[in-house]
């Protein structure tokens, strides 16, 4: 059955902004990557904001920023709340990247765009997948499966395949590799064939890089004439991504070659020990080389022996130069790469390697038009923290002061409320005894006890408390749709006690234990230190004291700090080359991919509108898909990708769905005629978009009796008119003729009329039934009964009716 698609960029169209898409089938919103640029401007987010309730899936294609930047912002800051899809190496790369960036711009700057919880809290919501699984969505989402296939850019990337009801096939690909490399095999793109709708990027159509052995010669000269001279190199890269493809293959020229040894092999990013590690543990998401390596001898390929892993550049002081160093990010607008492009730029015997190509205005581009220019000196922001001097620092410590002193004036508050509370339950429930293997009750309790002094701390374990929340009206989500899914259900459901489903969490084992849910109150101590009250006063006294002058120590160590930023003439007197690593399918092997797979609709992003225009010209030339079938959308430009063309979304009245006579057809469908007056209507907002307060609840209620889900097109402006099919009485209406929908076959019809007790056989094409009973099939298709009237032929007609839906 052919469905309604739209599909609207918020980013990423005509230009190589960050992907950022909308995609709606039918009545469910995908939300196609969320990712950030390298100043991570996500100004984008404004125009998707008013979208965010009705998004029902997010669908996260790689690892990096570039496609998942903004992904913790639009949770934490946001409200994005539906099921998140990517693959195990996406959401473990991913939280790196995020975890990366974030402490790349906090170590020089003010960052408060997103938090680390912001970050966990977003990847909480990721359902992880494994290439080739199919899901199947529910509630809304009913009839739809998504499946990820191999993208062969990085580690776990997906190339999204979304079907509907097995018909509309729609591939989702972006930033592609057909090769294959080291540590990953190529994609499965060339595999496909004919899909209802390719959406893909045009970024590449006019590039040609290097071949794989120029682009390493290239690399390892640049390296040996660098260090024999002296010099240290900076190669450029990314948190977790191209980086392992770049360390697996110097690892491999630093065991081969005694040349390269007497120099130091460097990983520099503030989570390189994770990222080694987590990739030792995606074996079996690698290239087929080495998954047979690691089978047959048992050799993880990210075992690595020469090269260091550094977290600050503290650990890097202490490693003998020269060196290779592979520090992020790779267009040097933050973190380490950015602040050891200052110590090497003014040497020129060092060497800057860059190993992707850049947006515009930022220091990776700078440096990549400098050949172009007519003074290697440039003008660059620095930014730094240091530690606060005089009167800043003396306002900071007084401010601290301040707050210690609040803290203890409401801790002493709190006591005193809670030791009346425990004056008043002792005095209500004497003979109450607390249960101390009840762990939710104890939860609640503890949240409200304080330390009295630091005696009570040894009688007691305090569980941390957390707050759970509950919400009495709850989404109808469970797919068993009125009418047989024949038109969607609005309606809230509203339990009779609160009920909040949990996530659980599962690893390689299971799900995760929770340790809370495991601690109980040791009497044993309590009774102990009730015998020992002094010895136990002295002790607790000395060890607050001991953390006391700890707690100062480490302020001392840590001084309080604040960031600064100074623009600075930099002369570059470097080395500055470019050697792309960037992984991706160039513009030949792109044609060539699209001229195999030929898509019936094609939808072009990513790219500027020259580059756009030359990759449809090409399609068009080729003649496997029309010029009308290529779409190529601005941003926040809807744009109606719907296979068949005359379908149009239409509203159906309560009163007329309660007058339909649904008929069962095959394979579950139920059909039901309908004839009806046609009105156009202001749409309403969809019941999931609404803010339903508890003070209205009698108002909202019956707004959901009304209420339907509208296109994303028609959510910007609020006069757009929808169609509405309005209830006729029966008195009014002419009667139709009797239709019989299904295809049936003679020969099945035997068969049913065998297991009725009624003989049956073929003869000249004719089926004779308990031999006075004739049923044929005409020229046109037609069947035919006759037969004298009898007890068999009103048998044999009730048996063939119950084969149709009749209307």
């Amino acid at each position: 059955m052919t469905s309604i698609i739209h599909f609207t960029p918020i980013s990423g169209a005509k230009n190589e902004s960050p992907p950022c898409y909308l995609l709606q089938i039918d009545d469910f919103c995908f939300l196609l990557d969320c990712g950030c640029d390298e100043n991570i401007d996500i100004s984008y987010v404004e125009k998707l904001q008013p979208f965010i309730p009705s998004i029902d899936a997010v669908l996260l294609s790689h690892a990096d920023s570039n496609h998942l930047g903004a992904f913790p912002y639009l949770v934490g800051k946001c409200g994005l709340s539906c099921d998140v899809y990517a693959t195990t190496p996406v959401y473990q790369m991913g939280q790196l990247f995020a975890y990366d960036l974030y402490q790349s711009k906090l170590n020089y700057e003010e960052f408060d765009l997103f938090t680390l919880d912001d970050i966990d809290m977003a990847f909480e919501k990721v359902i992880q997948v494994k290439y080739n699984q199919t899901t199947v969505l529910q509630g809304k989402g009913q009839g739809l499966t998504i499946t990820p296939l191999p993208a062969g850019h990085m580690l776990g990337g997906t190339i999204w395949r979304i079907v509907k009801d097995g018909g509309e096939d729609i591939i989702y690909a972006t930033d592609f590799n057909h090769k294959k490399e080291r540590h990953l095999n190529g994609c499965v793109l060339d595999k496909i064939s004919r899909p209802s709708l390719l959406i893909t990027d045009c970024s590449n159509i006019d590039y040609v890089p290097d071949r794989r052995k120029k682009r390493d010669d290239l690399l390892l000269n640049n390296i040996l004439e660098t260090t024999r001279s002296g010099g240290n190199v900076l190669l450029a890269i990314d948190t977790a991504g191209r980086v392992l493809e770049l360390a697996h293959m110097l690892e491999q020229v630093w065991r081969n070659e005694q040349g390269f040894q007497a120099y130091s092999l460097v990983l520099l990013n503030n989570f390189s020990y994770n990222v080694i590690e987590y990739a030792k543990s995606f074996v079996e998401w690698m290239s087929d080389k080495l998954m047979r390596s690691f089978e047959g001898q048992r050799n993880n390929p990210f075992a690595f022996r020469h090269l260091k892993l550094c977290h600050h550049l503290n650990e890097l002081n202490r490693i003998p130069e020269p060196y290779v160093i592979m520090a992020s990010q790779p267009d040097l607008q933050c973190g380490f790469s950015r602040e050891l492009f200052f110590t090497f730029s003014s040497k020129p015997n060092n060497s800057i390697i860059l190993t992707r190509r850049s947006s515009n205005n930022t220091l990776a581009s700078i440096l990549m038009n400098l050949a172009d220019a007519e003074s290697n000196v440039i003008e660059v922001e620095q930014k730094s923290r240091v530690p606060l001097t005089g009167k800043e620092l003396d306002d900071y410590m007084e401010a601290v002061k301040q707050e210690e002193l609040e803290k203890e004036r409401q801790n002493k508050s709190m006591e005193q409320v809670t030791k009346n509370g425990d004056d008043y339950d002792s005095e209500e429930s004497d003979d109450d005894e607390f249960d101390f293997n009840d762990i939710d009750e104890s939860k609640n309790l503890h949240s409200r006890m304080m330390k009295k002094n630091n005696h009570e701390d040894n009688k007691f374990i305090l569980l941390n408390t957390t707050n759970i929340k509950h919400d009495l009206m709850m989404t109808r989500m469970d797919g068993r749709l009125k009418g047989g899914g024949f038109f969607k259900n609005a309606k809230k459901s509203y339990p009779m006690f609160p009920c909040v489903e949990r996530k659980l969490k599962w690893d390689e084992y299971g799900e995760s234990i929770n340790p809370e849910q495991f601690v109980m109150f040791d009497m044993s101590r309590v009774n102990l230190a009730d015998e020992k009250d002094n010895v136990n006063e002295t002790i607790a006294g000395n060890d607050i004291n001991k953390e006391e002058d700890m707690e100062q120590s480490e302020k001392v160590k840590q001084p309080p700090t604040k960031c600064i930023k100074t623009d600075e003439k930099v002369e570059v007197e470097c080395r500055i080359e470019f050697i792309d690593f960037e992984g991706r399918s160039d513009g030949e092997s792109l044609k060539r991919i699209i001229s195999m797979i030929k898509p019936r609709r094609l939808i072009l992003i990513r790219g500027h509108e020259e580059k756009i225009e030359a990759f449809s010209s090409f399609c068009v030339s080729a003649e496997f898909v029309g010029s009308d079938k290529i779409y190529t959308p601005n941003e926040m430009e809807l744009v109606d990708v719907t296979t068949e063309r005359h379908i149009y979304p239409v509203k159906l009245r309560d009163a007329l769905v309660s007058s339909l006579n649904f008929s069962q057809a095959k394979d579950g469908a139920q059909l039901a005629w309908v004839e009806a007056e046609i009105s156009m209507t202001i749409p309403e907002l969809s019941l999931s978009t609404q803010n339903i307060n508890s003070e209205n609840d009698s108002e909202d209620h019956n707004m959901a009796e009304d209420s339907f889900e509208e296109p994303i097109g028609q959510r910007s402006g609020r006069d757009t008119l929808i169609a509405a099919l309005q209830h006729i009485p029966i008195s009014n209406l002419p009667p139709h003729k009797t239709i019989f929908v299904n295809e049936l076959k003679l020969s099945d019809f035997k068969q049913i009329l065998m297991k009725n007790g009624i003989q049956a056989e073929f003869s000249g094409g004719v089926l004779l039934c308990n031999g006075h009973v004739e049923v044929k099939r005409t020229e046109t298709g037609h069947i035919h009964l006759e037969g004298t009237v009898s007890d068999d032929y009103f048998k044999v007609r009730n048996l063939l009716y119950d084969q149709y839906a009749i209307l």
